[in-house]
């Protein structure tokens, strides 16, 4: 006789429950409706219910192209959802100059990154990004990096010798040979630590491309971007392994670390500057060492990597390495003098040359950013919460700032061909207050390699011949699929 009674307070629980999700759903919406609102504002590609283009990522890295491919269907900027998160992609250098200038939250993607990099600098919100970006500044102002010339020096050479074993016109992957040289760099110029002191070094760098190759794979499985099932997978366990392994390691920098007397210009070494943050009671003990492995791995790699590019270019253009080598040797009086920083000050079409390969090959393929405020340029409005997402690729490639862009020229970068062009046209370091902190110190250590291996070398490239070959592979920075293979020739002296 009971069981009517039961089933009608079963049913009334159920229907309380349907109704509680429903509400919920209507408030979710409703509290998100400008959202809906204003992507229905821009053109876009076809995306599902709740997933957005979701699915297109079922066929992994080799769906790159097709996410990528609303950039070259809509020039002006597109809208998209990527599952919950409303998208906006853009490409005119003038919006994302304002929207750069605005908008100083990281995107939410980057907490793909967390697990390496937690609150670093490269993804701490911005009350605490804007406190450390103005102390570690010391570490990378012009004093500082004149500190640094003979170990950029050092360095140089020591690639030249792993490359004295190479020439003769065996093929090799020359990023190989100058990502060992620029981790040592690195070590010595951010934590005048002696790299023959260190136990583990090279274990550091396998374990480096391995969590970017893990990085990768999280990337393409949208459910991995979620970190209950991410920390619940085999490849979350390995990250998690791979993290102590590297926080181990950098507690081995610190400890091998020394402060320096008051006054030399060796007290703004990098890690110098966070034990003192420490000390002052600035930062935390772990929050010093979270700032690390992301400036070690930025200061080392992306420079190999561009240097590994330019001398991939210029094996493909031989004239343009040409013109690099004459200027180089009006530079440089005696072939085997080391260089001095008026020289590098002289380096001007090396100069271009790199600015040209960073444009056609950046190390970095996009930029992102949540909205924290509604931002309105022109007729076209970007509400707060949402994403932006910015291809490097597509803006330095833009056919209206750059004509004929994929040809090679280094002289689009002259100053007469540069002075009317739009700020955001050209960023491989990023734009505004937030932008890459490494740049001078990049681009002085890239000066140094370069021509000390272009006055010793002649350069072929291996496998690509033209720009349009190189097909690339998109960890956390972009990597041709072939790898950087070239050849080398002695010059006769």
């Amino acid at each position: 006789m009971n069981t009517p009674s039961e089933l009608t307070f079963t049913s009334v629980l159920k229907w309380i429950l349907l109704l509680m999700v429903l509400l919920f759903i209507i408030v979710y919406n409703w509290k998100r409706r400008w959202l809906y609102y204003y992507a229905l504002k821009f053109p876009g590609p076809f995306g599902l219910p709740l997933l957005g283009i979701v699915h297109r990522f079922r066929h992994g890295p080799a769906a790159y192209n097709t996410i990528m491919k609303p950039f070259n269907e809509y020039p002006t900027g597109f809208s998209c959802w990527v599952g919950k998160d409303l998208y906006f992609g853009i490409s005119k250098p003038k919006d994302i100059e304002i929207l750069l200038n605005r908008c100083l939250t990281k995107g939410k993607l980057y907490k793909i990154l967390h697990e390496c990099f937690n609150d670093s600098l490269v993804v701490a919100p911005v009350g605490a990004w804007k406190e450390r970006r103005k102390a570690f500044n010391k570490a990378f102002r012009p004093t500082t990096i004149k500190s640094f010339f003979g170990k950029f020096v050092k360095g140089a050479h020591d690639i030249v010798s792993n490359l004295n074993k190479k020439h003769g016109g065996e093929s090799f992957d020359v990023l190989q040979e100058i990502w060992p040289i620029t981790c040592e760099i690195a070590w010595t110029t951010l934590a005048g630590v002696d790299p023959n002191l260190l136990d583990g070094p090279d274990q550091f760098m396998s374990d480096v491309i391995r969590y970017q190759q893990i990085i990768h794979q999280r990337f393409w499985n949208p459910l991995y971007h979620s970190n209950f099932f991410w920390r619940r997978s085999a490849l979350g366990r390995e990250a998690e392994d791979l993290h102590k392994r590297t926080y181990d390691f950098i507690q081995k920098i610190v400890e091998n670390s020394k402060e320096h007397d008051s006054g030399d210009v060796t007290e703004n070494y990098f890690v110098n500057l966070l034990i003192r943050m420490r000390d002052e009671k600035k930062l935390s003990h772990e929050e010093m060492l979270r700032e690390m492995p992301f400036m070690f791995t930025a200061a080392n790699e992306t420079t190999a990597l561009t240097t590994s590019a330019v001398l991939l270019v210029l094996g493909m253009y031989p004239n343009i390495q040409e013109n690099v080598f004459e200027e180089l040797d009006t530079i440089f009086e005696k072939s085997d003098k080391d260089i001095t920083l008026g020289e590098v000050n002289k380096m001007d079409y090396l100069k271009r040359v790199i600015k040209e390969t960073m444009r056609l090959l950046p190390a970095v393929p996009f930029i992102l950013r949540t909205l924290d405020q509604d931002v309105q340029i022109d007729s076209r409005f970007y509400p707060r919460g949402s994403e932006i997402i910015i291809s490097m690729p597509h803006v330095h490639q833009n056919a209206e700032v750059w004509p004929d862009p994929l040809k090679f020229d280094p002289d689009r970068f002259l100053p007469e061909a540069s002075k009317n062009r739009p700020r955001c046209a050209f960023m491989p370091f990023s734009y505004g207050v937030r932008n890459c902190i490494g740049l001078q110190y990049a681009m002085v250590s890239m000066l140094i390699m370069l021509s000390t291996i272009l006055r010793s070398y002649k350069v072929t490239s291996s496998i690509y011949k033209r720009i349009e070959d190189i097909d690339f592979q998109h960890y956390v920075v972009a990597k041709p699929k072939k790898g950087y293979y070239i050849s080398m020739e002695k010059r006769i002296k």
